[in-house]
């Protein structure tokens, strides 16, 4: 560490990092003589009715303005030995934040923890800890004090959270559970490792928040046989975990006294379905009273109904869970329910995505997320910031999610291989288009089409060769994407969509292109349409 001194002291400016750990030390921030920091150099803090440059000056300021002390000696009290045996914590606190916002040096060596004077060291700590709280992630408040955990249930209830596998990290950290007195985990057997491992994680994290962690195995991944066995590699790891409580799997219930594990649905269509399972298995449980309760505030003709079935809300019906689920985590932090801001939703489909694209694509999730959410900036919705749950419903409707979501992996995969305008890459894409007898994602032909404009010679005729070969409905296909994408916003797209459209040379579509040519707002469009219209008129006159 290499020190500077002026004739007014050690200028902060001038300490260098070294090898060693930089420390302020008291000839740094305060001393005596040329003791004090200048925290920069031949400039000054200005306060109300004068400037300082220490952080000894601005907190004995403080001490003076707190006694409402206003006198023209005010430059000569502040360096008073009885205003600095008045100093407080709180005058420190506030001196080191009011420098830290104007000097790099102070913020860094109070946020990096190098002021050790013991005069200053508690004031430093506790703005770093101010700030450090201002840092950490809101949490979600839970104020039920039974609560149940399990994975996607389709169903929803009060004191009812799902967790899937895929968002296991950090889950429990998402959720304030102070009120909570007893968690019901639902637990999935199985004999892979490092599934084990990472629920094994929250649920000793969830030791940590809650006063008692049921743990309650109601399915199977495994074979009947390997039951006992893992049981007790699950008895061994929650041995760590004083307040948890294991339910035996092998726990005979219900009026035909069958092994618990076999009792459970594949997956709980109502709450009186999942009421029932855990009543057999844990009679006396807050949790079931409480999905009792609920059950009792319904009415008749929902309790035999499946919620995502209910028809008053829109984003809940058959085949939409994963949908369902990603507005609901959406919408439930936020209080809201009918519209959320477009950055939250986009959080919450990587996350539900994520198992779906990694498989293949892993580095493409952010890529079909952000896909996904393209397609709700169309000409109503693009120039705002939220997002509302029946546009969102409307993308997917008539869609399966889990092929859809996987198509979208394919297109975001051979757009990014088109991007790159390199031969081979395009050439593999275009090869694999070739054995596919239906036409490619949209965003596939515009970048196909973007590759034709850009004029490139070979990789022109690797795309001219797969147009001409379409037949049948994947050519007239080919001709209504081309169509559509002549409204694309960028000048590339229409210009690849025309010059696509040429290599068809069907003289019906001279209509649309009649219309570009007149309207289009690029001079390059409207050029290429006026030649194709000129190619369409010698044809006919031809024949």
């Amino acid at each position: 560490m290499a020190h500077s001194e002026t004739d007014e002291g050690l200028n902060a400016t001038q300490v260098v990092d070294g090898d060693e750990k930089e420390v302020l030390n008291e000839e740094d921030l305060l001393g005596e003589g040329n003791q004090h920091m200048d925290w920069k150099e031949n400039e000054e803090l200005k306060l109300e009715e004068m400037s300082v440059r220490t952080v000894e000056e601005a907190a004995n300021w403080m001490v003076l303005r707190n006694k409402q002390i206003r006198s023209p000696d005010v430059h000569l009290m502040i360096h008073s030995i009885v205003v600095q045996k008045d100093v407080g914590d709180a005058e420190k606190v506030e001196a080191l934040k009011m420098f830290a916002a104007e000097c790099p040096m102070v913020a860094k060596a109070v946020m990096n923890g190098t002021i050790q004077e013991k005069e200053w060291k508690a004031a430093a700590e506790e703005v770093k800890k101010e700030v450090e709280e201002r840092l950490k992630p809101k949490k979600t408040v839970i104020r039920e004090p039974e609560i149940l955990i399990g994975p996607r249930m389709g169903i929803k209830g009060k004191g009812l959270l799902e967790m899937r596998e895929a968002n296991a990290d950090g889950w429990v950290d998402r959720y304030d559970f102070e009120q909570v007195q007893t968690a019901v985990f639902l637990l999935t057997l199985t004999v892979d490792e490092e599934k084990n491992k990472r629920t094994g994680d929250v649920i000793e994290k969830l030791a940590r928040e809650v006063k008692e962690v049921v743990v309650c195995p109601f399915r199977m991944e495994c074979t009947f046989a390997e039951v006992p066995v893992v049981t007790e590699t699950w008895k061994r790891t929650l041995m760590t975990a004083a307040n948890a409580i294991w339910i035996e799997p092998m726990k005979c219930v219900g009026a035909k006294q069958m092994p618990m594990i076999t009792t459970a649905p594949e997956r709980f269509k109502t709450v009186k379905e999942l009421a029932d399972f855990l009543e057999a298995v844990m009679p006396s449980g807050g949790i079931v009273e409480m999905l009792k309760k609920d059950l009792e505030k319904e009415p008749p003709s929902k309790r035999s109904r499946p919620s995502h079935q209910n028809p008053t809300t829109p984003y809940s019906y058959e085949g939409y869970s994963e949908v369902q689920e990603i507005w609901l985590s959406t919408c439930y932090p936020l209080n809201s329910s009918l519209i959320v801001p477009k950055d939250k939703l986009k959080t919450q489909i990587k996350l539900q995505i994520a198992h779906i694209t990694e498989q293949i694509y892993p580095h493409l999730v952010s890529r079909v997320a952000e896909s996904i959410i393209r397609l709700l900036n169309d000409n109503v919705q693009k120039e705002t910031s939220n997002v509302t749950v029946f546009h969102f419903v409307g993308i997917f409707k008539g869609r399966h999610f889990e092929p859809y979501i996987e198509n979208m992996g394919h297109d975001a995969w051979m757009v990014t291989l088109l991007d790159t305008e390199q031969i081979q890459k395009v050439a593999q894409v275009v090869d694999r288009l070739s054995n596919v007898p239906v036409v490619p994602p949209l965003e596939s032909l515009k970048h196909l089409g973007v590759l034709l404009a850009r004029g490139d010679f070979r990789i022109s005729m690797i795309v001219e060769q797969y147009l001409r070969q379409a037949s049948g409905h994947l050519l007239s296909d080919l001709l209504s994407s081309y169509l559509c994408l002549l409204e694309d916003d960028t000048t590339d797209a229409r210009l690849g969509a025309l010059k696509a459209l040429a290599i068809f040379d069907n003289p019906r579509i001279s209509k649309q292109i009649t219309y570009v040519a007149e309207h289009d707002t690029s001079e390059d469009v409207c050029r290429f349409a006026t030649s194709m219209l000129r190619g369409f008129e010698e044809e006919v006159t031809r024949i």
